[in-house]
Order: C-alpha cells, then sequence, then structure tokens
C-alpha cells in the first residue's frame, strides 16, 4: 500500500472541521481500497471529525494541526492543538439522560473518539496537545 501524508493548518472554525473531514475521505478513498473496512468506512472519518469539533469548542486554539499519515498497516491523524493539557484518552461513557427522547447535543465526541479508533494516545509537549487517533489497515487486526 502506498505511503501517504497529508498535513492541514486550519482556524478553528467548525466550517473549516467539514473542509479537512471531505480531504480525509479524499486521501481515504485515493490510498485505501474501496473493499477494505479501514478508515474509508465512515467510523474513523466521524472520530477524526469530533476530535476537530472539541479542538474548535474547547481547545482555544488560534490553529489546530491535523495531520494525517498512511502506512501499509495503519492509518494515523494527529490533531494539535496549543492549550492546557487535555488527555482526550481517559476513559469516557455515555452522558447519563433519563429521558431517551431529550438526547441533548454534546457529551459523545470523546466516547465516540474512543470506542470507533483501534488505537488513542495523548501527549503534551511544548503547551501542546498531540492527540493520536489509529485505525489498523492490516488484515489481521488484532492478531500478533
Amino acid at each position: 500500500m502506498p505511503e501517504c501524508r497529508v498535513s492541514l493548518s486550519l482556524e478553528p472554525d467548525f466550517r473549516n472541521v467539514d473542509l479537512a473531514r471531505a480531504a480525509i475521505q479524499g486521501v481515504c478513498g485515493d490510498f485505501i481500497k474501496p473493499d477494505s473496512d479501514g478508515p474509508c468506512c465512515p467510523t474513523f472519518c466521524l472520530a477524526v471529525t469530533e476530535a476537530m469539533n472539541n479542538a474548535v469548542e474547547h481547545s482555544g486554539a488560534s490553529l489546530i494541526v491535523v495531520e494525517v499519515e498512511i502506512t501499509g498497516e495503519e492509518m494515523l491523524c494527529r490533531l494539535i492543538t496549543e492549550g492546557p493539557r487535555f488527555d482526550s484518552t481517559k476513559p469516557a461513557s455515555l452522558p447519563e439522560n433519563n429521558d431517551p427522547l431529550d438526547v441533548a447535543e454534546g457529551g459523545y465526541g470523546l466516547m465516540l473518539m474512543q470506542k470507533l479508533t483501534d488505537r488513542l494516545e495523548h501527549d503534551y509537549r511544548d503547551g501542546k496537545n498531540i492527540l493520536t487517533m489509529g485505525k489498523n489497515l492490516s488484515e489481521e487486526k488484532g492478531k500478533d
């Protein structure tokens, strides 16, 4: 599988999240086999979108850097934002809600990121949060 690296720098605006998501979907379509259940499936793009939405809404950063890398075995997405430490890898769960008809917006992004990725790592260096999400592309997923 060819390797690919794409880097986007965007101002924290939800319209830019839409553009970045479209770019990531395009990379998936160009570099991942269409019959693969890898990141060209909507789940990985949804996890990345949720991470970008959280960065726009909560980071306070003036710039969000999104890096996508495809190797033969994994698709990685790194989100880099300046600001206070926020570790997205801490366990999350669905918000409590007694009324299933009254589902509030928000509170699901972190849980979705954790459930829809094969790898989720956080690092804080030089005042920057670096969130790395990975999706396994190998056919031997989950085997050593």
